[in-house]
């Protein structure tokens, strides 16, 4: 399966609480099952000094029955 984690924090580029722990455990996890896990967060000041990938323009992302 192909999963897109989004999240507002990721450990340890941004964490304020429990969600960047969770977001940065679970798709390792879904991982090592076999899955294909890519993560997308915001990217705040404070995160440019890490290695990341800017998006040229929107990510659109299909949704409902159509898939």
């Amino acid at each position: 399966m192909k999963i897109l984690f989004v999240s507002s924090e990721v450990a340890p580029f941004a964490k304020a609480g429990g969600l960047g722990d969770v977001a940065a455990a679970l798709p390792r996890y879904l991982k090592v099952a076999g899955h294909d896990v890519r993560v997308v967060m915001p990217r705040y000041a404070s995160t440019k000094r890490h290695a990341s990938v800017e998006l040229a323009g929107p990510l659109a992302v299909p949704m409902g029955w159509g898939l």
